[in-house]
């Protein structure tokens, strides 16, 4: 990135993944879940999911610092994830559906990194956590302290960090939970899995993170990350989704989703349902719990 001319646009979804999702000429349509209306027209994925200067550290003069830290962290991190889905998509037509030990333990390990940085990342995560900051944390003076408090907690990319260090004890924490699962790879060779504005769906019954039993993360249209507590799958293995498991998932990232699902094609009626009655039951499940992201970390 030239230092002249730093990145402004920062995407909390990253386009190299919702390339997994969109046409040839990386375009989507999106779905907003308010209206229950579709977008006219097909929109580049540049267009989407960013936000400006997410990222980034600010003074007391509100002055950004550090310019772009995080976005280039960000950065190698996506290039990192485009090898990693290729090498799965490049194995798919190699094997068995029910192969076992399919992911090496670094790329197991990868993913869950993965999936943690991009729940970490999301605008709705960084103002809940400053919010809890706030009212836990004397502000010290200083005008951003709290936001970049977040940041350098959530994304803690401004040094080179002692693994065994009290920065990373939340990454610590949240791998050794999700590692505890069981991780299988779902195939659909229909191509209908979809995406969203917060694309990655985690369960814990009490709304907290200790108790996750269950994580949803489609990678592309095809490939979906599943981890769960129960012995439902083949561990380290792969599945080629039924009707049953794909309404599953479906439903799981509508529920997920913040305002928007992105697809290249449009949902059918049936697809449209199940999207519907997840979004309502979210709003249900809101209104009656009034539980946030901070509560469950």
């Amino acid at each position: 990135m030239n230092k002249n001319n730093p990145t402004s646009k920062e995407h909390y979804v990253p386009q190299v993944y919702l390339r997994g999702f969109a046409s040839s000429d990386e375009r989507l349509y999106f779905y907003d879940l308010n209206t229950n209306r579709y977008s006219d027209q097909m929109v580049p994925i540049k267009t989407i999911c960013f936000r400006k200067n997410l990222y980034e550290y600010r003074n007391n003069n509100n002055d950004i610092i550090y310019t772009n830290n995080i976005e280039k962290a960000l950065g190698r991190l996506e290039v990192m994830f485009s090898k990693n889905r290729k090498a799965i998509r490049s194995r798919i037509k190699l094997v068995d559906p029910h192969t076992m030990n399919f992911l090496s333990d670094q790329e197991e390990v990868f993913w869950i990194t993965y999936l943690m940085i991009q729940t970490f990342r999301l605008p709705i995560v960084i103002e809940e956590i400053t919010n809890a900051l706030e009212d836990m944390i004397p502000s010290n003076g200083e005008a951003n302290f709290h936001r970049n408090t977040a940041l350098y907690i959530l994304l803690p990319f401004l040094k080179e960090l002692d693994p065994n260090g009290k920065e990373l004890r939340l990454y610590h924490e949240l791998f050794s939970i999700i590692s505890s699962l069981r991780c299988t790879i779902a195939y659909d060779d229909q191509h209908r899995l979809f995406t969203s504005d917060s694309p990655l769906y985690m369960y814990a019954p009490r709304h907290r993170v200790q108790d996750c039993n269950k994580i949803i993360f489609p990678i592309d249209s095809s490939l979906c990350l599943l981890f769960n507590k129960d012995e439902i799958y083949p561990d380290n293995g792969i599945i080629l989704l039924n009707d049953y498991e794909y309404e599953s998932i479906c439903k799981s990232i509508a529920y997920a989703a913040d305002k928007k699902l992105y697809s290249a094609k449009h949902f059918s009626a049936k697809e449209l349902n199940w999207i519907r009655s997840a979004h309502n039951d979210k709003i249900k499940d809101n209104k009656s719990s009034n539980i946030s992201t901070a509560n469950i970390w």
